[in-house]
């Protein structure tokens, strides 16, 4: 077993089936999952899935009441979606000379941890699952077990072929061997 906490997106896995049942499918995987937009929230916590995360808001701001989900999904985290705040200071930061590269994926893990909330993994090329493309992703989970990284790791990723063997990869990636 994993020593993270991992997380599916049920949006990207098991395409073929209706949402209900990717939900029960990632569950029985024993993976977490996450996502509520345009979904009936009810029918998805009687699926019995746990979710790790889901979107805070889809439209307007957090501060307004009507834009925010209500339910009686319970989930440890919502997503903020900063993208536009974080892509405004990329931008700022490159006019200073001070923007982060994906050069060393795990240099920027480290400078960056103390203000993640979630691993999100996808491999590249292709935005499928770990072992597909070219990040060594056992590399990037020793890393985050030396840091102390406890949260979550989610795949959000599309499955290269049979979305079962798509799991078992993800897992895998981050499985860590047993302490001597």
């Amino acid at each position: 077993m994993s020593r993270f906490r991992l997380a599916v997106s049920a949006e990207m896995v098991f395409l073929d089936l209706p949402f209900q049942e990717r939900a029960r499918r990632i569950a029985e995987l024993g993976f977490e999952l996450w996502d509520w937009t345009t979904k009936d929230l009810d029918a998805l916590t009687r699926t019995g899935a746990t979710f790790s995360s889901m979107t805070g808001y889809v439209r307007g701001t957090l501060a307004d009441p009507d834009s925010v989900v209500a339910s009686e999904v319970v989930t440890p985290a919502m997503w903020l979606h900063a993208a536009r705040t974080l892509t405004r200071l990329a931008e700022l930061g490159e006019r200073a000379g001070r923007v982060f590269t994906l050069e060393n994926l795990i240099q920027l893990v480290e400078r960056a941890l103390p203000l993640v909330g979630e691993i999100q993994v996808a491999d590249v090329p292709g935005r499928r699952e770990p072992g597909t493309g070219e990040i060594h992703y056992p590399a990037v989970a020793a890393a985050l077990d030396r840091l102390g990284y406890t949260g979550v790791v989610g795949l959000e990723a599309w499955a290269s072929g049979d979305p079962v063997r798509a799991l078992e990869r993800f897992r895998a990636a981050f499985t860590l061997p047993a302490p001597p």
